[in-house]
């Protein structure tokens, strides 16, 4: 088994939960293989249209977070393959500062995931999870709910084929993100040939 996407208490917007007890209960229930992807800083002339500033941790904390994977990595070998890793944010216009930070600092990143938590709309970002009335705001700003999921895909599309560097992540993270409130908001987009031309 294994786990691909995993937080951490680096995470401003997450558990507190320590790395090990993490390891402790991966181990328990069979993982083989799990990677703590921590959102990777975001760019600094990037303002985090989240109402706290919490999408991601501070460029101050990551040699850290590194630093204390390596460690944990060590000790754990012998149990349960441990990779260091970052979920990266494609930011649509912020191609050339996220590549900058994957440059500066992807020889510590054994595996990543690339992640499109939001959408810019009239050089205004939003974020797609962060509550339902805000996603409600984006239905109304975009004149309705299909709108909003062409508008995510559209975006991931843009991640896909953006040039990101050497260390782009190979991997997509969460790729139904735009469905986490879809009781709410429900949309069946069995038909949505967005999806189709990515997946």
């Amino acid at each position: 088994m294994r786990d691909g996407h995993i937080h951490s208490p680096y995470c401003p917007h997450g558990s507190s939960d320590s790395f090990e007890q993490y390891i402790k209960k991966a181990i328990e229930v069979g993982v083989k293989v799990m990677t703590f992807t921590e959102h990777l800083p975001l760019p600094k002339n990037f303002n985090d249209p989240s109402p706290e500033n919490d999408s991601a941790m501070s460029e101050e904390h990551l040699i850290a977070y590194f630093n204390e994977l390596k460690k944990i990595k060590e000790k754990y070998k012998h149990s349960v393959k441990i990779n260091i890793g970052v979920e990266v944010d494609y930011i649509e216009g912020y191609e050339e500062e996220i590549k900058e930070m994957l440059d500066k600092y992807g020889e510590y990143i054994d595996d990543s995931i690339l992640s499109v938590h939001m959408i810019k709309i009239n050089d205004e970002y939003h974020l797609i999870d962060y509550s339902p009335e805000k996603f409600g705001e984006l239905v109304d700003l975009l004149g309705g709910i299909e709108n909003v999921y062409s508008k995510y895909y559209d975006t991931v599309k843009m991640a896909i084929n953006s040039d990101l560097g050497r260390d782009k992540p190979r991997r997509i993270g969460h790729l139904n993100l735009i469905r986490k409130y879809n009781k709410i908001y429900p949309y069946d987009y069995s038909g949505n040939k967005k999806l189709e031309e990515i997946v």
